[in-house]
């Protein structure tokens, strides 16, 4: 059976081509075949049709062999085909065929010797299927290699960007490679980088992070001095070459944010439940030191009375007070304290304030008090003031354990429009500055960008919380002001806690702060404590609250101031006196009840009564509840734990300036 064979031939003689022809046929091949003997009509035939093979004489009038395979070589680098090219010629040299050869041609045959033709063409059949085998491979391979390095490329690009560090050992634990961010972790744990022999993380053996860990998932390793100390975990895992180790992938990831979050987390779960307990706890004291102060008020006030005994009732009096500044103290750190702004003249303030510093502090800490004026009124919370001078007060002392100066100056400061203020974002206006300063170890300028956050301490363990600059901070702006702190060299602002400086540690440390002044008028005289009680005109007042020893000692003590009193230990209770008294004039309640509070005891009552007098009793209900209720109708507060004196004018006031209301019939 013939095999079909597609031949171009390049002949100027149809009768020589015509004897190919018959050659072919003779050696079992159908051949289909086309003559052309210019290189026009070559390019043509070569581009119209596929052909297996190119049969070319070698002079031609107008064309020539060498002429033939340039074009053929040319053609085939454009389509990617390789033809066989063999010359067929009759006065072809030795020498020139081996010239043709070295150009590229696959072989020669002299007409005179057509036997060997179809020998060649098989042979260059075969060898051009081997050679198109072989650029197949050869593209394989390619396309298999550009596969593997763009896969390559694609896992390098996600190792780069995970952010744990990922490093590749071999057998022998050196190192083959690393992502960034494990290069930058290596630095840390071990001073190693790609090449070297890693033996150690941190001071732990590599041979422990190559085992399982002791517990969960990740083994744990720190490194660095506190506050720096960094925190990783790392996980091991074999590159396994049947039952033989071939090398470890670690991936290491850097915890020690996540852990200070954590501690954060926790301390503020911590703190929580410490203020809620605050709270309940401040709750009860400021009931039992309500008793003690209207016993005590009540008691001084009595006839009879030896002057000694005045006087140790007295003592009672102002111990309770004392007592109750540190009921304050608690509900401030739970969060839970009404803020009461009123005007203060700092001066005054702080005259008492050195006192009382003078007699605490250690000798060695030399106190000093400097006011360019004595007339510095601001509206603030007297508490929150204290609390506020104290904490720096506090922490100045302690940053002169040898001993040193410790300096207040209070003036007043004016910041014309456009001038530079000393702290960014400090409008124009009249300030009252107050400045305090000491000689101590200074601030490292590392630490101070920190110094204002909530948690941030730099004592040891059990000597600080972190909390008492981020409650300055918080003072300062619940009441309008700046805060700015210099230490030599270095200089921060409130407002501004972030970026480059330096700074000296050493030279002691300056907060300035800055509150709106407040023009008060000057009063005519002397202003003097009145000690006078109000009594009463028979009124009826019923009080309401849970405590009974309390209780007890509102009803004596307005009983006293001569009151009517009726009883009732909640709201429910209160209710149904209410409703069954024939006249009560002025609702006297605690806010902080069992079953029925006093927020909803008002409310319930001005369904019926808009009108009600009522006077709440609080230690630590947030303003904004008081608030609420004073726009909803009549409202008189007083804090507890209650004075006699105190008690005794408020009611007197809320009785007075609303008309007495009957009671639900």
């Amino acid at each position: 059976m013939s095999v079909s064979l597609r031949v171009l031939i390049v002949e100027d003689s149809e009768d020589d081509a015509l004897l190919l022809v018959r050659a072919l046929r003779r050696g079992g091949y159908d051949p289909t075949f086309e003559r052309v003997e210019t290189a026009a009509a070559m390019r043509a035939a070569l581009d119209q049709q596929e052909w297996d093979t190119v049969l070319s004489d070698y002079s031609m009038p107008s064309f020539s062999a060498p002429a033939a395979l340039a074009l053929l070589q040319d053609f085939s680098i454009k389509s990617g085909l390789d033809l066989p090219f063999i010359i067929v010629s009759g006065a072809i040299g030795e020498e020139t065929a081996v010239e043709a050869m070295r150009a590229g041609a696959h072989d020669y045959v002299k007409k005179d010797n057509l036997a060997r033709l179809i020998p060649a063409i098989e042979r260059e059949l075969r060898d051009a299927e081997v050679r198109r085998e072989h650029r197949r491979a050869e593209e394989a391979l390619r396309e298999s290699e550009e596969r593997y390095r763009e896969q390559a490329r694609q896992v390098q690009q996600i190792i780069s960007t995970v952010p744990e560090g990922v490093l590749l050992l071999d057998a022998g634990s050196r190192i083959l490679l690393v992502n960034p961010a494990a290069r930058e972790y290596l630095a840390v744990l071990a001073g190693a980088r790609v090449g070297d022999t890693l033996t150690h993380l941190g001071e732990h053996p590599l041979a422990e992070f190559l085992a399982p860990p002791p517990r969960g998932l990740w083994h744990e390793v720190e490194v660095g001095d506190s506050p720096r100390r960094r925190a990783f975990e790392v996980i091991a895992r074999p590159m396994q070459a049947g039952s033989e180790t071939e090398g470890w992938v670690l991936v290491v990831r850097d915890v020690t944010e996540e852990r200070e979050v954590q501690r954060v987390v926790q301390r503020q779960e911590r703190l929580a439940a410490v203020g809620q307990l605050a709270a309940g706890i401040a709750h009860d004291f400021n009931n039992i030191m309500t008793s003690i102060l209207l016993y005590a008020g009540m008691t001084t006030g009595a006839t009879g009375l030896s002057s000694r005994d005045r006087k140790c009732m007295e003592i009672i009096r102002q111990q309770g007070l004392r007592a109750t500044d540190l009921i304050q103290q608690i509900l401030d750190f739970s969060r839970q304290s009404v803020m009461e702004r009123q005007p203060l003249n700092l001066f005054s303030f702080m005259k008492e304030l050195e006192k009382l510093l003078a007699r605490t502090f250690p000798e060695s800490v030399r106190i000093r008090l400097n006011c360019d004026h004595e007339e510095c009124f601001v509206n603030a919370d007297l508490t929150r003031m204290q609390q506020m001078v104290m904490n720096l007060a506090l922490n100045a002392r302690d940053a002169m354990p040898e001993g040193g100066k410790l300096d207040f100056e209070l003036g007043r400061f004016q910041l014309e429009p456009g001038a530079r203020s000393p702290c960014p974002g400090m409008p124009a206006g009249e300030w009252v500055r107050i400045a305090v300063t000491d000689t101590g170890t200074g601030i490292p300028p590392e630490i101070l960008p920190r110094i204002f956050e909530p948690f941030f301490t730099t004592k040891p363990p059990g000597q600080g919380t972190g909390l008492g600059l981020a409650q300055v901070y918080g003072i300062v702006e619940q009441h309008d002001g700046h805060i700015c702190v210099e230490s030599p060299s270095t200089t921060l602002t409130a407002t501004s806690t972030r970026g480059g400086r330096t700074g000296q540690v050493g030279c002691g440390t300056t907060f300035t702060i800055y509150l709106p002044a407040l023009v008060v008028p000057r009063p005519e005289g002397p202003a003097q404590e009145e000690r006078v009680l109000v009594a009463g005109g028979g009124e009826v007042i019923l009080v309401v609250e849970d405590d009974p020893v309390t209780r007890e000692a509102l009803r004596d003590g307005l009983e006293r101031l001569n009151y009517r009193v009726l009883e009732a230990a909640n709201g429910r209770d209160a209710l149904k006196v209410y409703r069954s008294a024939e006249r009560i004039d002025l609702l006297l309640t605690d806010m902080i009840m069992p079953e029925m509070g006093g927020k909803e005891l008002i409310r319930e009552l001005r369904k019926v009564n808009p009108h009600l007098k009522a006077v709440a009793m609080t230690g630590y209900v947030l303003a904004g509840v008081l608030r609420q209720l004073k726009e909803e109708g009549h409202l008189e507060v007083i804090r507890k734990p209650l004075d006699v004196n105190v008690l005794s004018k408020v009611i007197r006031q809320a009785l007075d300036t609303v008309p007495p209301v009957s009671p639900l019939a």
